[in-house]
């Protein structure tokens, strides 16, 4: 490795700028290996690689320091330092040098690193690690140093608005600022961070590299500590058609450290995006059936026009960007055609009728694109706006295709395909063996994103008879940008058509399996049902694991659990699982699983757990004699529910909206208001303790009439609820009074107002039970809840307010905006070291992206 210090004795005695010509010379390559942008902007000077060798050192040396700066060519330049140097230390020497625009650490992108999004106008900042008043203070401070119209930038708090952005900063030191950065993974262009001492490059660039892979980066820059307000100046440069780097020199005066990939770095050029724009533009029009309105043709042009300009003076040019793009926007979403999920089944066989089934082999063919003629296709569109379009660089996206026969049962087989961003998507083929006895022909179609389930059909058919695609689950409303923080390890899926087949299906990324013998894994399953029930009689106190009648309940629970486990092997590395119930029958309490090996009778409660049980992990014994509850699936990751009941889908049409799910802007919730209901079995303390833990903005209710008088009077975003549930109605009692689980609507939910509520819903199995399956909780979301936390056990209703108490506690105590499908686990772990085993059987229906 090339020292510094052996350069600097070569220039010694020189002025800088001098030296810094001299030391430019020695490794600059020739004018022909420059890089260039695509469309070349007025005034932006091109990228040179700057790059020296141990072995060409020496030689290069022998010419003095001041007659090599004498050839240099005075025509500027920005430069990319490589080589057998701490390239950071040579850029700031080289930013000496007047022919020097900017000068940076050439890095390459990092394998596994995320997929880059493309630069965008209005230019999106994101705040990682500042508190509110902190991020309205340096967003006030960014436009006003800047002086930045309002459309030309848009700054947002990670924690708020987990969304890609263009900028990311962070206020925290580097070796504080990388474990943050890789919690959060939000996708970023470009991240700031505050500068490290110059001494530990090799630790310096080691944490860059961990940055710049967890986020996509292509550059990363460390900048003096309180200089963050200078991001107005980088805008306002940008905004002028200067790229990045040289933008972010100009800003902090040559202060910013920056390491970057040198040809990604003009894609940030004003005229280059412009470009992009346009092109998008008549990519989408060439596949759209539906004329666009004139306004998009003009906006385009417009672009065009801009991409060819000289960007002079002091206006806000990207001004334009951003108003054409918003006109090219909403024109795409106006015209753009619905594309379905669609098969043709034979489509090329003779003298048969179309899409039939036939005893023997069947081909059947899968696509999602607009409807085309004799294909069959879902009852419902495919949202394909779940997918990240703006959010990364993509023209299109890999889904997955999962076919699962079911009658008759066969192999599962999965396809990938690619879906553009318009128009058509790849066919996926599978084929399918019929019995020469078969006369019904079943199969279920799942499309997946990233291990999540986005809309899932049917194809059903007799043998000889056309078949229909029926559609009986699809995710909607979207989660605008499904990008990697939301995907899942896996998914499961409890099937159940309208012919009343069943099958468990479980996906990850290496398998798709069907669970055999649904009636072993039944049994299984009801075991563990009636354990749960005996938690009820439990005596909870802080002592509880100690006593030999829990201890044995949790071995039992462990016995059935680690059966569950072995029924499930494709999910077994899983730590994110989304759960999918289109089924009317099927109890699933994955949160049961257990991974471990099944405990002895006897066994003793795990000391760590007992402990501490937030940090009882690799270091707790794996022993038979020794039960760890941690090593419930439920204690340890992270579910997420959504139901379907087949029954219901004359109410609510084919689709199905489970989920009040968060959109872009709005995903945070806020519990600022509460409206807290009880039965009366619920005496005190415990009903003071469950009211207590609400606050003071609580509203206590006392009977369905006032329930729904509170929730019309004021926005409500805490629904608590202790009801007696009776399954002989059914019904809902609270403060002896009785609501029909029909007569669940909107207003005693939402309240007619614009609000999407947490629901805690805890009862006797109010998520339902083996002979009545529908449940209370699935018709809380299908009243637009965000959120509804339930019980797949019967509870004791002092239980059930103890377990309130603690999950309302937890929640309004949230910090740093965690998700709420960690606090569900948080709340399990902390609620069974606390003797409340009955919490084992907690769950909750909705996305597991919302956050407090």
């Amino acid at each position: 490795m090339i020292q510094v210090s052996q350069l600097d004795e070569w220039t010694q005695g020189l002025d800088a700028q001098t030296a810094a010509h001299a030391l430019l010379a020695l490794g600059l390559r020739p004018p022909r290996s420059s890089r260039q942008p695509r469309r070349f902007a007025a005034g932006v000077p091109p990228i040179r690689v700057w790059t020296l060798s141990e072995r060409g050192l020496a030689q290069r040396l022998r010419t003095p320091a001041a007659e090599l700066a004498g050839t240099v060519d005075a025509t500027a330049c920005r430069v990319a330092v490589s080589g057998d140097v701490v390239a950071i230390e040579v850029a700031q020497r080289l930013r000496q040098a007047p022919s020097v625009a900017a000068a940076f650490a050439a890095v390459r992108r990092e394998p596994g690193s995320l997929r880059h999004r493309p630069w965008s106008w209005p230019l999106r900042i994101g705040l990682l690690g500042f508190d509110a008043a902190e991020a309205d203070a340096l967003s006030v401070a960014i436009r006003a140093a800047g002086q930045l119209p309002e459309q030309l930038v848009d700054v947002r708090r990670i924690e708020d608005e987990p969304a890609a952005v263009d900028v990311l900063v962070t206020r925290q030191s580097l070796e504080e600022a990388t474990p943050a950065v890789v919690a959060a993974k939000p996708l970023a262009n470009v991240v700031i961070v505050l500068g490290e001492p110059v001494e530990r490059w090799p630790v310096v660039e080691g944490l860059l590299t961990t940055i710049r892979a967890a986020t996509g980066a292509v550059a990363a820059a460390l900048v003096p500590a309180g200089s963050l307000d200078a991001l107005g100046g980088v805008v306002r440069e940008m905004s002028h058609a200067l790229p990045i780097d040289v933008a972010a020199t100009l800003a902090w005066s040559g202060e910013a450290l920056l390491w970057a990939e040198p040809d990604r770095l003009d894609r940030s050029l004003v005229p280059e995006i412009a470009v992009r724009r346009a092109m998008e533009f008549r990519t989408a029009a060439r596949v759209m059936t539906r004329a666009m309105p004139p306004e998009a043709p003009r906006a385009a042009t417009a672009l065009d026009a801009m991409a060819a300009g000289a960007f002079a003076g002091e206006t806000h040019e990207a001004s334009g960007i951003a108003e054409a793009s918003a006109a090219l926007d909403a024109a795409l979403e106006s015209t753009s055609d619905e594309r379905w999920l669609q098969a043709r089944v034979n489509d090329e066989s003779a003298g048969e009728p179309r899409n039939a089934f036939t005893r023997g082999d069947n081909e059947v063919l899968v696509f999602v694109g607009p409807v085309e003629e004799d294909a069959l296709h879902a009852r419902t569109a495919f949202d394909d706006r779940k997918l990240p379009w703006q959010e990364e660089d993509a023209d299109a996206f890999r889904l997955t295709v999962a076919f699962v026969p079911l009658v008759p049962l066969g192999e599962p087989q999965t396809e990938q395909i690619e879906l553009p961003r318009f128009g058509r998507s790849q066919t996926a083929r599978f084929s399918l063996a019929v019995p020469a006895n078969a006369a019904l022909v079943s199969a279920r179609l799942l499309v997946l994103f990233r291990n999540r389930v986005l809309q899932t059909a049917v194809l059903t058919g007799r043998v000889g008879e056309a078949a229909i695609l029926t559609e009986l689950l699809a995710l909607v409303p979207a989660f605008a940008g499904l990008d990697e923080r939301s995907a899942f390890d896996a998914a499961l899926v409890a099937n159940h058509d309208t012919k009343g087949l069943r099958a468990l299906i479980q996906h990850s990324p290496h398998k798709t399996q069907t669970v055999p013998d649904t009636d072993a894994l039944q049994a299984i399953i009801q075991r563990l049902s009636d354990k749960l029930t005996l938690a009820a009689d439990l005596t909870v106190t802080a002592q509880a694991l100690g006593k030999k009648r829990t201890r044995d309940l949790l071995v039992g629970l462990a016995v059935d659990g680690k059966e569950l486990n072995d029924r499930l092997p494709v999910l077994a590395e899983a730590r994110r699982i989304q759960v999918v119930t289109a089924s009317g029958d099927w109890f699933l309490p994955i949160e049961l699983a257990y991974e471990r090996e099944a405990p002895d009778d006897g066994a003793t409660v795990c000391e760590n757990f007992l402990r501490d049980p937030a940090s009882c992990g690799s270091a707790c014994p794996a022993r038979r004699d020794v039960i760890c509850p941690n090593a419930f699936w439920g204690l340890s990751r992270t579910i997420e529910r959504h139901r379907f009941d087949p029954q219901l889908e004359d109410e609510i049409g084919a689709q199905i909206v489970l989920v009040g799910q968060p959109r872009a802007k709005r995903r945070t919730l806020s519990l600022e208001r509460a409206v807290f209901g009880a039965s009366a079995k619920v005496k005190p303390p415990a009903l003071d303790a469950a009211v207590a833990a609400l606050g003071l903005t609580a509203k206590t209710a006392a009977g369905w009439d006032q329930w729904e008088a509170a929730l019309a009077e004021a926005d409500t975003h805490l629904l608590v609820l202790l009801p007696h549930t009776n399954y002989a109605d059914p019904s809902l009692e609270i403060s002896s009074k009785k609501l029909l689980r029909g007569r669940i609507e909107q207003r005693y939910v939402t309240g007619g107002r614009q609000v999407e509520p947490v629901v805690v819903l805890f009862g006797c199995r109010t998520s339902g039970t083996r002979g009545d399956p529908g449940g209370f909780a699935s018709r809380f979301m299908m009243k637009d809840a965000a959120i509804v936390f339930h019980s797949l056990a019967d509870l004791k209703a002092g239980h059930a307010a103890q377990m309130a108490e603690r999950l309302v506690t937890l929640l309004r105590s949230a910090r740093d905006h965690a998700a709420v499908s960690e606090l569900l686990t948080t709340f399990r772990r902390d609620a069974v070291h606390g003797g409340l085993l009955a919490a084992l059987a907690v769950s909750a229906y909705g996305d597991a992206d919302w956050r407090l």
